[in-house]
């Protein structure tokens, strides 16, 4: 029987065999990072679009919010249970297959579409309104005069306006207009106490049958009524 023979420590390795790489007499040389570099030279321009559309979209927010709360406000109350009714007959008809809920849901997606009609612009009136005496002393009236006229070449259907005077509100009907017919009224504010009162802006309405919806649009500015109290001449009273 024979023994394998044991290298004396310090040996090398014979050639060929695996080993570390100071034995083989050649030494591993790094490999350059290609790969990461180049992500992040295409990381930076990533993060820099994200925060420019980052800021576009905080500058935008605010208005963006603006637009869609106002076109959510031409619902009304009986509106939004209207479209609430809506959803509940229309999942009751296709997850519960009741014929009475999907005859609801068809009368209730009829009302809608109707009531969204009202909604489409129509051509505008010419309105203007204005304080025949912008200051007055108390105990006088005020006389507030408002023309609608038609400026187009068609007829203009009737439409409801209302025109804020103080703490009121003054709701008149403009009846239908042929081409350049105008429609003229007065309104009278009492003026038993001093004080600036605003007139306006005269308002038309635009609102269906069942109440769905309700669009206003402003189409005067604003005005001011100056009521003085009333002076008496010292003169003519102590004669």
């Amino acid at each position: 029987m024979t023994a394998d023979p044991i290298a004396p420590p310090g040996t090398a390795d014979p050639p060929g065999s695996s080993g570390t790489a100071g034995s083989s007499g050649t030494a591993d040389r790094p490999v350059p990072a290609t790969g990461t570099a180049r992500s992040i030279s295409l990381r930076r321009p990533l993060l820099r679009a994200v925060e420019l559309l980052a800021a576009a979209v905080r500058r935008r927010a605010p208005g963006l919010v603006r637009r869609v709360r106002d076109r959510l406000s031409v619902v009304t109350r009986t509106g939004w249970l209207c479209l609430v009714l809506l959803a509940l007959s229309a999942w009751a008809a296709a997850r519960l297959g009741w014929q009475e809920a999907r005859a609801g849901a068809g009368v209730l997606a009829l009302v809608v579409v109707t009531a969204g009609l009202w909604l489409i612009p129509r051509r505008a009136h010419a309105v203007t309104h204005e304080l025949l005496e912008p200051r007055v002393t108390v105990g006088d009236d005020a006389v507030i005069h408002v023309r609608v006229a038609n400026p187009t070449a068609r007829t203009l259907l009737p439409v409801r306006m209302e025109m804020p005077v103080g703490p009121v509100e003054a709701v008149f009907a403009v009846p239908t207009l042929a081409p350049d017919a105008v429609d003229e009224r007065g309104f009278v504010l009492p003026t038993s106490r001093r004080g600036i009162v605003t007139v306006g802006p005269v308002v038309s309405v635009a609102s269906d049958p069942v109440g769905l919806v309700r669009l206003t649009r402003e189409r005067t500015e604003p005005q001011e009524v100056h009521i003085h109290p009333r002076t008496i001449r010292l003169g003519s009273v102590l004669s």
